[in-house]
């Protein structure tokens, strides 16, 4: 799981998990986007993430190949949540799945 903004695609906070399935620790990942791990011919709109920050929705989904720090590349569902009530803040919780053989 990690907090990010939804403005940018930056980590505010990522737990050890997330940081994990990438091939990071937390600490290196915060300022980075996630779109710094999305391959290149990825279908989804990322920049989705920003009707989060906009109230335009609630939820974002999608499914992606992610590029881990050793280079290799694993298939990743990610659902981001936006959180309401922080004064001026556009945050949502970002949870990774790691879709190992289609599951």
């Amino acid at each position: 799981m990690a907090q990010i903004d939804t403005r940018t695609g930056r980590f505010i906070q990522v737990n050890r998990r997330f940081a994990s399935l990438l091939g990071w620790q937390p600490a290196e990942l915060h300022n980075m986007r996630i779109h710094d791990f999305l391959v290149d011919d990825c279908d989804n709109d990322w920049d989705g993430l920003r009707g989060l920050a906009d109230g335009v929705r609630g939820v974002f989904e999608a499914d992606n190949l992610f590029l881990r720090r050793d280079g290799s590349v694993f298939r990743g569902h990610a659902v981001a949540n936006r959180v309401d009530g922080l004064a001026g803040a556009s945050i949502a919780v970002l949870l990774l799945s790691d879709l190992k053989d289609g599951v």
